[in-house]
């Protein structure tokens, strides 16, 4: 987080089941929602890349359509992330 990418990080533990390697798998699992601006989402993308031990992990980007207006800014703000 000190690199500004995101505003908040919410972090819950998940028991997973999923298709992997011709086998049905089964792990505890962290899911993270990872508050940031959707122009940040390529570099947030490469940093969990860079320090997950998984091949394929789950990461997706999924729209927030709605919100309070001051949560939304307060996110904005929140990410300051440049190059």
């Amino acid at each position: 987080m000190n690199n500004k990418l995101a505003a908040c990080i919410h972090v819950q533990e998940v028991q997973s089941y999923y298709h992997w390697n011709r086998a049905v798998q089964s792990d505890t699992e962290k899911v993270l929602y990872i508050k940031t601006r959707s122009d940040l989402y390529d570099k947030v993308q490469s940093t969990i890349k860079s320090c997950h031990d998984y091949d394929l992990p789950e990461i997706i980007q999924l729209p927030i359509t709605k919100g309070l207006p001051a949560y939304l800014q307060w996110i904005d703000k929140s990410c300051t992330h440049s190059e």
